[in-house]
């Protein structure tokens, strides 16, 4: 069996940078592991760029960024007009959010025998819905080898540090982070905030809310004016840099209700280096709230089905948060494992056996309704419109 993992072309211009971080640590780990497990039964694994692509293979494992090129997938379809081969598709949270490329791709894809990878327990169970008949699997991306050495932390002993790493918008929960942490100062004056990301405002539109640039750098003024050195904005941070915070930091803040809420690479990788998360119980994030030691903040829904976070609860957590070694400890440990290259790459090699792909007939009609709305009405879930719409999409993130 000859199986082909293929990278997308660019990495230079990417829109979702943790999608960026999950294909570098998985290539690394298909080159570093598919070599040295044992009985593994595949003749070749060869690991190319999606330009790069000429010949046939038994499996195709299609890394992409945000979007799966179609001149790949013409490609394909020149060379395997029989759908012989068959394919391994990742799904990176976005099938609702882009809804002008997935329909292109989907018709590409009929009659492809197909495996959908998704990356938590809720993503799953969504994709089901939106993909039809398809097979399926939950399977974890990878940490990167330098977030799996056995270092020693540098966590202070007279301060307490967190840490926000990410997209910096409403959905995310950033804005309900400083007004949270700004309150928690008020109540204890031994804690410091680390921000580690930039503005996005990607996708607002589902959430009902508005974010915009001009808001987000007077709100970082303002609260940088108010709080002074107890809160650092440091922008976006090179993979080594992160990591250095990460080991510094006790607490890792990601208080998000994004739509797409699925794996969480930044919380796998704080787990890694001895932070303990304070995290929503919505999507992927229930995973993690339920296997490692965390401050679970739970959420509501409005009347509209929209999820939100209580700032109390944050505020709470902030306070009451109580850097415990042994659990760090614990939970760098449990991390490390769960989502080693090695794990990673026998779940894949488990994946690509014969009967475990199913040919693809196109999605459901569910889906197919959400599109024809989503093209008549770009804020589709604005305002409390198509409220149960959007609860039978996202009723597994709850």
């Amino acid at each position: 069996m000859r199986i082909v993992f293929l990278t997308h072309f660019s990495l230079n211009s990417v829109e979702w940078k943790s999608n960026k971080i999950i294909i570098e640590s998985a290539t690394e780990s298909m080159a570093k592991y598919s070599k040295t497990i044992k009985n593994l039964e595949i003749d070749d694994i060869e690991l190319i760029k999606l330009d790069k692509f000429e010949s046939f293979a038994n499996v195709y494992f299609v890394l992409y960024t945000s979007k799966i090129p179609t001149s790949f997938l013409d490609q394909l379809n020149k060379y395997d007009r029989n759908f012989e081969s068959r394919l391994v598709i990742p799904i990176f949270g976005n099938l609702t959010s882009r809804f002008s490329h997935w329909p292109r791709i989907f018709d590409k894809l009929k009659n492809h025998k197909i495996h959908f990878l998704f990356s938590s327990q809720s993503s799953l169970e969504q994709g089901r819905k939106i993909l039809g008949r398809i097979k399926s699997s939950l399977c974890f991306y990878p940490l990167s080898s330098n977030y799996t050495k056995s270092e020693k932390w540098i966590k202070s002993k007279e301060v307490i540090k967190f840490c926000y790493v990410g997209r910096c918008n409403t959905a995310k929960g950033f804005f309900q982070t400083l007004k949270a942490f700004r309150k928690a100062c008020s109540l204890d004056n031994n804690i410091k905030l680390y921000i580690a990301g930039e503005f996005d405002r990607w996708c607002y539109q589902l959430h009902g809310m508005t974010d915009d640039e001009n808001k987000y750098f007077e709100f970082c003024f303002k609260y940088k004016k108010i709080l002074g050195d107890k809160i650092i904005f440091l922008d976006y941070l090179s993979q080594k840099e992160l990591k250095n915070l990460l080991r510094q930091c006790h607490g890792f803040i990601s208080p998000s209700t994004f739509h797409d809420e699925d794996f969480g690479i930044a919380c796998a990788q704080a787990l890694s280096q001895g932070c303990i998360p304070l995290l929503t119980d919505w999507g992927g994030y229930k995973y993690y709230n339920k296997h490692f030691n965390t401050y679970e903040l739970k959420i509501s829904k409005t009347s509209e089905n929209i999820p939100k976070m209580n700032i109390n609860e944050l505020v709470k957590g902030i306070v009451q948060f109580s850097f415990d070694q042994k659990l760090a400890g614990s939970n760098s440990e449990i991390a490390k494992a769960k989502f080693s290259g090695n794990e990673f790459v026998l779940n894949i090699m488990n994946v690509c056996k014969e009967d475990n792909f199913l040919s693809f007939l196109g999605p459901s009609k569910l889906y197919e309704l959400y599109l024809e709305k989503r093209k008549a009405d770009l804020a589709i879930f604005q305002n409390g419109k198509n409220t149960d719409l959007y609860f039978e999409l996202y009723s597994s993130y709850y």
